[in-house]
């Protein structure tokens, strides 16, 4: 075999071992996730694939996460983060959140503003609360059509599968 072969073949080898590398790497850290319901809409549409950050654990306000239903356990949820660790979060009777005394604007991403269609003016917020460490606070974009932190209250960090990218 000439030197040249030898050279194309092992350049080829390295390459084919970083591309392996590159997609082990890829599955270990990303997963595609399929978005369930309506709950996020306008930002994310039901049968939407997202790719999941599993390998993260910590969380600001503003990220999208996924976790598993606290209710049911058998679906995974899809939602924003809008309370964490120390924060002092009020959920008002209209929909309106609250930081720390601030009202948090979610014209960005939130266009659904006032009491849910259908549901409960109460929540597991209408009182300001102090989020323990540990645990983070996670609404649907659309609250009309959310279970969320409203109705389970808030979520372990630990429970959350990842952070959509």
């Amino acid at each position: 075999m000439s030197t040249k072969t030898k050279i194309i073949i092992n350049t080829v080898l390295v390459v084919l071992l970083v591309v392996a590398l590159v997609f082990v790497t890829l599955a270990i850290v990303f997963a595609p996730v399929r978005v369930r319901g309506d709950s996020m809409l306008p930002n994310f549409e039901n049968d939407q694939v997202v790719w999941m950050n599993q390998r993260t654990n910590r969380f600001e306000r503003g990220d999208v996460v996924i976790l598993p239903s606290p209710t049911t356990g058998n679906i995974n949820l899809i939602k924003r983060v809008v309370g964490v660790a120390g924060d002092v979060v009020h959920i008002t009777t209209q929909g309106r959140v609250y930081i720390n005394g601030y009202q948090v604007d979610e014209t960005e991403y939130n266009i659904h503003f006032g009491n849910r269609v259908g549901g409960s003016v109460t929540n597991q917020f209408t009182q300001a609360r102090v989020i323990e460490e540990g645990y983070l606070v996670v609404l649907g974009d659309n609250r009309p059509n959310s279970t969320d932190s409203r109705d389970f209250g808030a979520v372990a960090v630990t429970s959350v599968l990842g952070r959509v990218v």
